[in-house]
């Protein structure tokens, strides 16, 4: 009874167990370890996900902008904003002879 009322069954205690208590210890730093290597993959993924979202959506701009410049109604309207002549005739087609003659149109 008088080691109760010292405390000396306490550093006894921890004596003879001292191994499993550098054990728990080294367990619980390995988790925090892991948990903080987790939460670093987890804000690492998150921002990955978040630029390829902002690359997909510039993606459909540019190509909804390619298309709207490639429609043959804005090409014609280019064409006139910079005056240029737009021909009513389709192009007409080149067929040739022989390798030393002219081209017969």
């Amino acid at each position: 009874m008088p080691e109760a009322l010292s405390g000396d069954w306490v550093h006894a205690l921890l004596r003879r167990h001292y191994g499993i208590a550098l054990f728990v210890c080294g367990l619980f730093m390995i988790g925090m370890v892991q948990n903080f290597q987790y939460q670093r993959i987890l804000l690492n993924e998150a921002e990955i996900q978040q630029k390829v979202e902002q690359e997909q959506r510039r993606a459909l701009v540019f190509s909804a902008s390619r298309e709207s410049a490639t429609r043959p109604t804005h090409i014609i309207e280019q064409a006139k904003k910079l005056g240029l002549q737009m021909s009513a005739n389709p192009p007409k087609k080149v067929k040739l002879r022989d390798e030393n003659t002219s081209p017969e149109i």
